[in-house]
């Protein structure tokens, strides 16, 4: 099974891929106090790199900012017609998550939208979006925030404590500057309100929950080929499913890793509360006999290849070939000429479940000459087989054809009308 993503090769032959691959990947780009690799995403890369473009348009100072401001922008709102450029879509998409984490500092007041723009901190956004102002009267509301200062004060609309009492609580704590400096749109989740990549790329790949052995196992004085063996251990992929799946060799290497790790931490217990040494050859003895009366008991079969073989062979245990595949030929022939041949099938999602049934007529020659399908609710597979024999037959009579061939995968259903024996749970529906 191939992943469909961004991982795949060598990655893919080494973790085994049989989980969901949404899950695998988080498990890989997280970081490796989070119990991850640390692989960064490719697609969370280009995202915040989208996103940080975005921001420089809208926070720059320069003259490409002011630029694309100028061309893509009127009214401090995005234009609402399509633009001829192969960057504006995917810097327009990340408006709405600028709109949501960025936060406006308050200057003179002229730049900032009292009501669309998210300047009050700890909003969540802007003061329309928080009360649900709806769309048809959000065009109109064009006041800035100058407009509201009187003389270095707040000077705020007198109904706007009667919506939220603690809004004006807080927008009352904002600070207004005793000279006049521009609005500026800052980052709030930095200590110093400016946009780096690394915030942009946490934004897009978060980092997980802090597990305990994730900084023991990433130590500088344990290889990493040693703790990518016990990232796999926890992640249950040891070991590799591309190689060893299904099979009773995965299984056995499986117990053999358990039972070595056992055997190890056996070994030193005994040494350090027992002052009994066991040595390696006695070691070794213990964890191939562990591994062998485990290796009776599964059910798995192996592949048939010398390797399974050895493998087997050495812990003294039985092979286990996999049966051959059972062939049947099944091949589709052409009616006689002048006759009809008749395909019919039908199933249920369940029995009984949600079930229809279908048929197809061709003539001598292969041509389609009908078909028909229905659905029948809640029924079983056996009367969706029966009622699409039925409802052939009913076809063919319609049309007076005598030379017909039927074919039907079901049978039941061909025993019933060779034999002339009535399906009893079927209940009887038609008149012929």
């Amino acid at each position: 099974m191939r992943a469909q993503g961004t991982f795949h090769g060598e990655i893919h032959n080494t973790l085994g891929w049989d989980a969901k691959y949404e899950e695998m990947q988080i498990t890989l780009t997280v970081g490796c106090l989070s119990g991850g690799l640390g692989i960064r995403s490719l697609v969370a890369i280009n995202d915040a790199a989208t996103f940080k473009l975005t921001w420089n348009v809208l926070a720059g100072s320069n003259q490409w900012a002011d630029f694309m401001r100028a061309y893509f922008f009127r009214n401090k709102k995005s234009v609402a017609y399509y633009m001829n450029s192969s960057i504006w879509p995917a810097l327009e998409h990340n408006l709405a998550l600028i709109d949501l984490y960025a936060l406006w500092l308050v200057g003179d007041g002229r730049s900032i939208n009292f009501w669309e723009d998210p300047w009050i901190p700890n909003l969540g956004g802007s003061i329309a979006a928080a009360f649900s102002i709806s769309a048809q009267i959000r065009p109109h509301l064009k006041s800035c925030v100058a407009d509201f200062i009187v003389s270095n004060c707040w000077c705020l609309p007198s109904g706007l404590d009667e919506v939220d009492p603690s809004l004006i609580d807080t927008i009352q704590k904002i600070a207004i500057p005793l000279v006049g400096q521009p609005d500026k749109l800052i980052w709030p989740h930095s200590s110093d309100g400016l946009l780096t990549f690394k915030d942009a790329y946490n934004l897009f790949s978060p980092r997980g929950m802090i597990v305990q052995w994730g900084s023991q196992i990433c130590s500088r004085f344990i290889p990493p080929r040693r703790s990518f063996l016990i990232w796999r251990l926890f992640h249950n992929r040891v070991p590799t499913d591309d190689r060893l799946r299904l099979n009773g060799v995965k299984e056995l290497l499986l117990n053999a890793l358990i039972n070595v790790l056992w055997v190890i931490w056996h070994c030193q217990n005994e040494a350090r509360f027992n002052n009994k040494v066991i040595s390696p050859l006695a070691a070794t003895h213990m964890i191939s006999s562990f591994v062998s009366k485990g290796g009776i008991l599964g059910k798995g079969v192996m592949k048939n290849n010398l390797s399974d073989l050895f493998i087997l062979r050495h812990f003294r245990l039985a092979a286990r070939p996999r049966r051959a595949p059972s062939i049947i030929q099944v091949n589709w022939a052409l009616p006689l000429a002048g006759w009809i041949k008749i395909n019919t099938n039908g199933s249920s999602h369940g029995n009984p479940g949600l079930s229809g049934y279908g048929g197809i007529f061709r003539n001598c020659r292969g041509f389609v000459m009908g078909y028909f399908a229905d659905h029948l609710g809640i029924s079983t597979s056996v009367i969706a087989e029966y009622l699409a024999v039925v409802r052939a037959l009913e076809i063919v009579l319609s049309f007076g054809w005598v030379k017909i061939w039927l074919e039907c995968d079901s049978s039941l259903i061909i025993l019933s009308l060779r034999e002339q024996v009535p399906i009893l749970h079927v209940p009887f529906m038609f008149l012929w």
